[in-house]
């Protein structure tokens, strides 16, 4: 009878009950499980829950009670139109990235993600950097981009990372700097306190409206940017503003939130880990006190029975015996829990004082991540992220290099992204990285630049496109916090307003008939209203076209020359005739300098690779005699002589300026005159700007550009007082000068109503022009040579030498400008706040002192820059590129080209009726 006693004292020291009452209405494991799939699938009334499961709404409640007091959480949500709750079930984020399988998305070169083209012979993607939803995006910017890109008809637009913004620090003495840069959308129905907090009075809306401190996880927070911040941003009156597929790579700030929420998670699970062992410790020491209880009753028994035992009652003997045994049982017992739990101490203490495993870490990083990708991709309508870091795309036959920064050792805002992005792509490549068409670079950077990496390979010549894209983010109230900030070392996007030149904006590579156009979208256009009405009004801009050479180095035994079907020809006449073949509607010329090679330095001592001795000259033409086609010989001999006459240079600078006078497209220059005096052009429709290489050889003693202004002048008849007043009159063709400096300064751009004036009112005129409101005159500042860098962000010297001079020309006052320059042989363009800067590309081979210094290859070919009639809020400002190859293309009879397709919205054609 003790015994049995005793047994079921030990089988019952810990029962754990764990049910639920059964009956009709009960909730079971299968009704559970339903349930908890119908409230993850979407919200529910408790009367669709009632149909669905054929009970009383009184029994749902109640199951949802139930599964609430199993730790299940259920929402509750009250639609803004309707007055009926919806409950949903809110999986923890442990749980969703836990239960969700992600392989992070990948792309490389021999596997990019291919973007459908709707026109092989006219096909765009746009481009779009650091949206940062949630905090300071540019609303109208990005909604009007999407206007364009949906208008346009871009066949994609890309998304380069940090789209989303969230404050990533909890405590911080720069919290509240960046909690001014938030623009999130606090919604309490988002915010999910627990029940019985929200019934103590501390229910997130009231807390809310009181402005006291709520506490949002990471979820919610999220869920707040994506659905209040990120979502509208691409609908307009709930349908989508583009409806092209648009694809996204993961930014800094993306990065970083799916970083820190690892660490979140990781802990998590340490403390879910830990909450375990510790029940699992509390149990084992409830079961020692049961064991303890249990010894004592049976001590207790036994100390009676032994005071009762006679030594001749064997009965009574064999009863203490039995209770010695079963105090002896016992005590083993408590001393196996006392061993378990000394190992579950053990292992407390590794959960305390170790690392969680590396795997785990990973898998819960690549999950967060995955998370994070897929509540962006349900937000943005026909949306893909395509990369968590660097990642090419393949649009048509063209490949594109993404990266979300170049800088990948700092996220800050920089102005020198541009040189790391080029020392990065020059030094892949050399080390064998494949070669792609365009490179693309996200990140803060305070304004766009584009520039080239020009390569030579077995097939020919390619020129490398490079851009850094500018933000999207709001410019204006960034600059505003910065100037009433005393300190910003903790924020970056007042970082960002304090760079002279901080401008948002967005950049189009459109392809047309192979040649590619770089549509640069500025914040002055995506933000005016007047030219975003519908999609007529996008469309309805009007561009004057402009032609810019630099650097032609005519004379130079290193001029580059390229070969015809049946001739060797420098490339600069070629340039000229390709432009005047395809009828491009130019309304000016720009040649920026270095028109002539000349003296420069002692060039004579530095012979072409290419040149031939006499003697090697006579065995390369006797191997000519010996072809029988007559055709074939003769063009091998117009070749050879060709080849090696402009090989070996012309050393005289007079005979160079003869020879270049011979060479100009006289056809081309007045067909572009015409044009400029219909559309009503005021400034110069032919402008030559000296160069450095006459300063080094005549040393201001006479100037080659005037040289060359008089001549064609004198060709096309001009008037006597004209060509008598030079530079000192503003008309069509001009070569002014400042001191010993090509120098102009002046207005320029499409303004009917405003006339250069006679030869003694043009100062009045000039005056009228200031002031005129009804016609926009952009200044323009055109020089040969500004700073610059050969190996690094060449542009971005040319930016700072003019905002370092301050307002130092009249001109330039509360107007939009345009620089023009040259000299380096790199090229590129590059957004100032109020203006944009061009670098013409060159007509020069490498050369000995080039390769002295270690410098590049030179970026051979020219521009069409396609400036908006109206000023920078009037239109984008789109650049053509004719670079080397496409010139080659030409030469060969193999590039053929719709006019009106690539110089689309002209003026010329506005106005050709």
């Amino acid at each position: 009878m003790i015994y049995l006693t005793i047994t079921n004292f030990i089988s019952g020291v810990k029962i754990i009950k764990n049910k639920v009452k059964k009956g009709d209405d009960s909730l079971d494991k299968n009704d559970k499980f339903k349930l908890l799939e119908a409230l993850k699938e979407d919200k529910h009334t408790l009367d669709d829950l009632a149909t669905r499961f054929s009970r009383h709404k009184s029994t749902i409640r109640r199951w949802i009670n139930d599964l609430r007091q199993e730790g299940y959480k259920i929402s509750k949500h009250l639609p803004e139109n309707g007055r009926k709750v919806n409950f949903s079930y809110e999986p923890s984020l442990l749980e969703i990235v836990e239960n969700e399988s992600f392989s992070p998305p990948y792309t490389d070169y021999d596997h990019p993600e291919e973007i459908p083209v709707s026109n092989p012979d006219n096909y765009a993607i746009g481009f779009v950097n650091t949206l940062f939803a949630g905090g300071r995006t540019n609303k109208k910017l990005f909604k009007n981009f999407l206007k364009y890109a949906e208008a346009t008809s871009l066949d994609a637009v890309l998304i380069t990372g940090n789209t989303l913004w969230m404050d990533l620090t909890r405590y911080s003495k720069y919290k509240p700097d960046r909690a001014s840069n938030s623009d999130a959308d606090l919604d309490h129905r988002l915010i999910n306190y627990p029940d019985a907090v929200v019934k103590s009075g501390k229910d997130p809306k009231k807390l809310l409206e009181e402005n006291k401190p709520v506490y949002i996880t990471f979820k919610e927070r999220l869920d707040m940017v994506i659905e209040k911040s990120l979502k509208p941003l691409f609908l307009e009156n709930n349908s989508p503003i583009y409806n092209g597929n648009i694809y996204l790579t993961l930014g800094d700030m993306e990065e970083e939130l799916a970083r820190q929420h690892t660490n979140e998670l990781v802990r998590v699970a340490r403390n879910k880990e830990l909450e375990a062992v510790n029940g699992k410790l509390r149990e084992l020491k409830d079961t020692v006190k049961g064991y303890a209880k249990m010894i004592t009753s049976l001590q207790r028994e036994h100390s009676k029975l032994t005071k009762s035992v006679k030594d001749s009652d064997d009965t009574f003997i064999e009863e203490v015996t039995e209770l010695e045994d079963d105090i002896d049982e016992i005590r083993s017992k408590r001393d196996e829990v006392f061993k378990e739990i000394d190992q579950w101490e053990e292992y407390r203490s590794r959960i305390l004082m170790t690392n969680t495993s590396e795997n785990f870490i990973k898998v819960a990083s690549s999950q967060m991540l995955g998370y994070i990708i897929n509540r962006i991709e349900s937000a943005i309508p026909n949306s893909k992220v395509v990369s968590t870091g660097e990642a090419y795309i393949k649009i048509n036959d063209k490949v594109g290099k993404i990266i979300p920064v170049a800088n990948k050792l700092s996220g800050k805002p920089s102005d020198t992204l541009m040189t790391r992005l080029k020392r990065k792509i020059s030094s892949e490549l050399h080390q064998g990285a494949p070669v792609v068409d365009f490179v693309v670079a996200g990140g803060l950077s305070p304004e766009r630049s584009r520039e080239y990496t020009p390569i030579r390979q077995l097939e020919g010549p390619k020129t490398i496109t490079v851009i850094q894209l500018p933000t999207c983010i709001d410019s204006a109230a960034c600059e505003l916090k910065s100037k009433n900030k005393v300190r910003i070392a903790g924020d970056d996007l007042a970082k960002l307003a304090q760079h002279p030149d901080f401008k948002s904006g967005a950049v189009v590579l459109r392809y047309i008939n192979d040649i590619l156009t770089a549509e640069n979208l500025r914040e002055e256009y995506l933000t005016n209203d007047d030219m975003f009405k519908d999609p007529e009004s996008i469309k309805s801009f009007k561009l004057m076209d402009a032609a810019v050479f630099g650097d032609q180095h005519w004379g130079s035994r290193y001029m580059s020359l390229t070969e015809k079907v049946d001739n060797i020809v420098p490339t600069y006449k070629v340039a000229q005739e390709l432009l005047r073949d395809i009828k491009a509607p130019l309304v000016a010329i720009f040649s920026l300098g270095d028109e002539l090679q000349e003296k420069n330095y002692a060039t004579e001592t530095e012979p072409h690779p290419d040149i031939l001795t006499p003697s090697q000259i006579e065995l390369i033409v006797d191997e000519i005699d010996k072809i029988e086609d007559p055709q074939e010989k003769s063009i091998r001999m117009k070749k050879l002589i060709m080849r090696q006459t402009l090989r070996s240079g012309l050393l005289m600078p007079m005979s160079q300026l003869h020879e270049y006078l011979n060479n100009l497209d006289y056809d081309l220059i007045v067909e572009t005159i015409k044009r400029a005096d219909k559309v009503g052009l005021y400034g110069p429709a032919y402008l030559i700007v000296n160069g450095n290489h006459n300063a080094h050889t005549t040393f201001g003693m006479y100037t080659t550009s005037q040289l060359i202004a008089r001549e064609v002048r004198l060709r096309m008849g001009a008037k006597n007082e004209e060509v008598v007043m030079e530079e000192k009159l503003m008309q069509r063709i001009m070569a002014p000068m400042f001191g010993s400096e090509g120098l102009y300064t002046g207005l320029w751009g499409v303004a009917p109503s405003v006339s250069h004036g006679d030869l003694l009112d043009q100062k009045e005129s000039l005056e009228v022009a200031l002031k005129q409101n009804n016609d926009y005159l952009y200044a323009l500042y055109a020089r040969h040579k500004q700073r610059s860098s050969k190996t690094g962000d060449n542009m971005k010297g040319s930016r700072d030498a003019f905002n370092s001079r301050g307002q130092a020309f009249r001109l330039t006052d509360n107007r939009d400008y345009l620089v023009l320059s040259a000299h380096d042989h790199m090229a590129g363009e590059t957004s100032a706040k109020h203006g944009e800067h061009l670098r013409s590309m060159c007509f020069m081979e490498r050369n000995s002192f080039g390769e002295k210094l270690d410098y590049g290859a030179p970026t051979i070919g020219f521009h069409v820059l396609r400036m908006p009639v109206g000023g920078y809020s009037a239109g984008p400002v789109i650049t053509i590129d004719f670079p080397i190859e496409k010139i080659q293309q030409y030469a060969q009879n193999k590039l053929e080209v719709n006019t009106e397709e690539l110089f689309h919205n002209s003026i010329v054609f506005y106005d050709k009726d």
